[in-house]
């Protein structure tokens, strides 16, 4: 009886152990998600990289890399003026847009048509993460942000906002397990361009 006591214990701790190890490999996933499509980004505007932008029928530049069914002009790939990710608190899922307009002074994303792509972490292999948190040294919790890659310099805008108001220097996003309290984090610099994973 003993014996079987024991093993029973052993076995529930290796379980244990098992689901945590699995937990971090889904916030490492997510954190890698995430963290790669920010440095995509990055690169994507210091190459200049085309994207397919349109008119609606209200005149706005909308983004048909993947549909041209708003249309009312022709689909034309044209290095767009800034690229960008909008993160939303407690989301699992998050956007990447364009900016056509290189005389913009919101960097960003003004309506939905502007997104190019739709990251579900979920979809990534990272279940049951989400947004946790997102705060900078001088904001303690964002609901929302975006952060935008002007195009060639690469020049990274921390709340993409528009002229006169204060860009953030440093950005944390934190990805946290639904399930646990484990949670990974994704630090942003401004100054150095760096994306960084820290556990």
């Amino acid at each position: 009886m003993i014996s079987v006591a024991i093993l029973g214990i052993i076995a529930t701790a290796a379980s244990f152990s098992l689901r945590t190890s699995q937990y971090r490999d889904q916030l490492r996933t997510a954190a890698r998600v995430v963290a790669s499509d920010l440095r995509s980004l990055q690169a994507r505007a210091l190459a200049a990289s085309n994207i397919k932008f349109c008119h609606d029928a209200l005149g706005r530049n909308i983004v048909c890399e993947n549909s041209a069914g708003a249309c009312v002009d022709s689909c034309t790939a044209i290095a767009p003026a800034g690229v960008g990710i909008r993160l939303t608190k407690d989301g699992t899922a998050y956007d990447l847009f364009a900016k056509r307009d290189p005389s913009t002074t919101d960097w960003r994303e003004s309506y939905a048509e502007e997104k190019f792509l739709t990251r579900d972490l979920a979809a990534s292999g990272a279940q049951n993460v989400k947004v946790g948190k997102i705060f900078s040294p001088t904001v303690p919790d964002y609901g929302m942000i975006d952060v935008a890659f002007q195009r060639q310099n690469g020049g990274m805008l921390i709340d993409a906002c528009p002229v006169g108001c204060t860009n953030q220097n440093n950005l944390v996003i934190r990805l946290t397990h639904t399930l646990t309290s484990l949670s990974i984090e994704i630090v942003l610099n401004k100054t150095t361009g760096r994306i960084s994973i820290e556990e």
